[in-house]
């Protein structure tokens, strides 16, 4: 019988860490997208991405092509913040991609970056019907 228990509370235990290591426990996994949407015969967007732990590495992106990623937002103090510079030919844009909220929750777990010639445009799964412009190139 002690035998059986301690199977039954190991399994237990190495199911519950499997989840801790291949996923979000305790908070919701976020994913953000960077899509670019610039005119085919354009140069491509450049873009960096980082955060105070992690450095997602220089990518360029061609038209209708994405960078996205996945992550677990802080559990015990919200301080989750991705920021982003993108380039395209000589106008470019730094802005925050994610930043986790203070004392309120995230209703949302994909953020969606699109680069457009006239500005770079955010929506997420709770607006799927349209882009909102949030930014406007800087020359």
């Amino acid at each position: 019988m002690i035998i059986k228990t301690f199977l039954i509370f190991l399994f237990v235990h190495l199911m519950v860490l499997r989840e801790f290591a291949a996923g979000c426990f305790i908070t919701a996994k976020q994913r953000v997208y960077i899509i670019s949407h610039l005119p085919r015969d354009s140069e491509p967007l450049k873009l960096h991405c980082v955060s105070r732990d992690d450095d997602l590495g220089f990518h360029t992106l061609h038209t209708d092509e994405e960078f996205h990623w996945s992550f677990c937002e802080s559990f015990l103090i919200p301080r989750t913040i991705f920021t982003c510079q993108l380039w395209w030919g000589s106008k470019k844009k730094s802005f925050d991609a994610f930043k986790q909220p203070w004392f309120e929750p995230v209703v949302r777990d994909h953020s969606y970056w699109v680069a457009r010639s006239d500005g770079i445009y955010f929506f997420d799964n709770g607006l799927p019907e349209g882009h909102i412009e949030r930014y406007d190139w800087d020359n």
